[in-house]
């Protein structure tokens, strides 16, 4: 839609308050519907987001920390006074758990059912209150979502950085746990311990508690041998 002639006529002497008024009226009706009109399905849950980057443990939780403080910094620039983040769900009970943010800087969490909120309410939304009742903030879920996702790719460019003065060409590695992320090894020439999230899926399925790895040409492989030897020795 070509808008230069109600541009021009405002720009005339004596102007025209009213096409002027119209078009950011226009403009403003067209913002707000856009965001409306998208399903919240369309935006990436934190742990979507964690999976997407491939977070460990460790990263996770600083994610965390960080979605608070970016919540927090939208809010100071909203004309909301709270806002109410979805941060879990009970699916068999239909309960969720909202965290409340106000511009103080409190923030509180509560329980409430599925049936005071909106229909499509999920997970990792953002929700605001409109006539005492609450209802997806679009724009601030996408807004605040796209942050945390970009926060998340920043700390995954940290934790890489990490993770490569742990890797040693050609290392041994034994299994020390298995993580919701990944594997905790210990490196066996400094006994050092981290959290590695970069294991082909096919050896995470073939691994437990002490079995022995090798890193080469930057992935690991199952070092049978080795394996079979330690838990000989434990007999």
């Amino acid at each position: 839609m070509n808008l230069d002639i109600f541009n021009n006529l405002t720009n005339d002497k004596g102007g025209n308050n009213f096409i002027q008024n119209f078009i950011n009226e226009l403009a403003n009706y067209l913002a707000t519907n856009l965001n409306q009109n998208k399903e919240v399905d369309s935006f990436l849950s934190m742990d979507e987001i964690e999976q997407k980057y491939n977070l460990t443990s460790q990263f996770s939780i600083e994610l965390r920390n960080q979605r608070d403080e970016i919540i927090k910094d939208y809010l100071q620039n909203s004309t909301e006074e709270s806002l109410y983040f979805v941060t879990y769900k009970n699916e068999a009970k239909n309960n969720y758990t909202i965290s409340q943010y106000n511009k103080e800087g409190k923030n509180t969490s509560f329980g409430i059912s599925g049936e005071d909120l909106p229909k499509d309410v999920k997970k990792d939304v953002v929700l605001k209150k409109e006539d005492d009742k609450f209802v997806v903030d679009y724009q601030a879920t996408e807004t605040i979502m796209n942050k945390i996702s970009d926060c998340a790719e920043k700390l995954a460019q940290e934790q890489n950085t990490k993770l490569n003065k742990s890797r040693e060409e050609n290392g041994l590695y034994q299994v020390v746990d298995i993580s919701s992320n990944g594997v905790y090894l210990q490196n066996m020439s400094n006994n050092q311990v981290f959290e590695e999230v970069d294991i082909p899926k096919e050896l995470l399925n073939q691994i437990g508690n002490d079995y022995i790895l090798r890193y080469k040409d930057g992935t690991y492989t199952l070092e049978q041998e080795l394996t079979d030897k330690f838990f000989e020795n434990l007999k």
